[in-house]
């Protein structure tokens, strides 16, 4: 305290000194309540000069003509992007609903391979970055058991979204149409600057199909959910300041079908980054393909080809 108000007054290139006395409250020990002489030499004076806010500014810094068309525009993308993360925020609450009120019988080898699939796809990520695992683990600490420790929650909320999102879609008779699965591989190529016909042979189209499908149900349930602002609680977040009611049938029909039709269709969810993958045979089969992504390789920005 009083360092700054010594300077107050000095010119540049001029040299003297500031004396000033450590708190007590000090985080340093043996500096605490000590007082000292910090020898100064003033080497320059800077500030910053805001430029004025009218029409020029607005031309300068954006495509607009004038200052108003320009914080309208500013106002519009806030309002947007607020929009968008109270629609997140309603669909993480109504998809831990789901999960929720899901009954099923659940083989423990789906939570297990979906924490493999986790950890494989932490792997890609670190790697596409020139780093790997055994890189993480030696600056972190950490350990392979204690990172299954950490996404096996999520990796079991995972498999329960899919499959119950799987069977609404199956419920509901859901389908995806031609156009729109062609209007997808338009997509992905357009995000990974390809060919529409070097995606589709990397995708299959009943691959993409079948995560438009978990797409499509995904917006019926929150069309069809009952949400109601709650009041929040001193330790809840915005996030959980929501409540949400979903049609019963449609779960309990879930659980039946979860349990005796579902696993064995072969059909589950993926993450990006994952590769195609079979496994647990002869009970299951899964197709792995991330709703608007392909799958990296190592390194590369080439889609990973699918298939079972």
């Amino acid at each position: 305290p009083g360092f700054e108000e010594q300077i107050v007054g000095k010119n540049i290139g001029e040299e003297f000194d500031v004396t000033v006395t450590f708190p007590e409250d000090y985080h340093a020990e043996e500096l605490k309540g000590k007082e000292a002489v910090f020898h100064c030499k003033l080497n320059g004076l800077q500030f910053n000069e805001l430029p004025v806010l009218d029409d020029d500014f607005a031309k300068d810094v954006s495509e607009f003509d004038t200052l108003d068309e320009y914080k309208a525009d500013i106002k519009a993308k806030l309002q947007e992007n607020h929009n968008k993360q109270a629609d997140a925020q309603v669909e993480e609450q109504i998809i831990k609903a789901l999960c929720e009120k899901l009954e099923a019988d659940i083989p423990e080898a789906m939570y297990e391979n979906e924490t493999e699939n986790f950890v494989r796809d932490y792997d890609n990520r670190l790697r596409m970055q020139g780093l790997d695992l055994a890189t993480y683990f030696k600056y972190t600490g950490m350990d392979l058991d204690t990172l299954r420790q950490n996404m096996s929650p999520d990796a079991e909320r995972q498999v329960k979204t899919r499959l119950a999102l799987e069977t609404i879609a199956k419920l509901e008779g859901i389908v995806a149409s031609e156009e729109e699965i062609e209007e997808e591989y338009a997509r992905l190529a357009e995000a990974y600057k390809m060919e529409v016909e070097k995606i589709k042979e990397a995708v299959a189209a009943d691959a993409i199909a079948e995560d438009l499908k978990v797409k499509k149900a995904i917006d019926l349930v929150k069309e069809k959910a009952v949400i109601t602002e709650a009041a929040p609680a001193a330790d809840s977040s915005a996030a959980d300041q929501h409540c949400h009611t979903m049609p019963l049938s449609w779960i309990s029909r879930a659980a039946v079908l979860v349990i005796f039709g579902s696993i064995s269709r072969g059909l589950f969810p993926s993450r990006i980054l994952f590769p195609p993958v079979s496994y647990c045979k002869p009970y299951l089969s899964f197709r792995r393909l991330h709703y608007g992504t392909c799958n990296y390789r190592h390194r590369t920005n080439q889609p990973r080809r699918t298939g079972l």
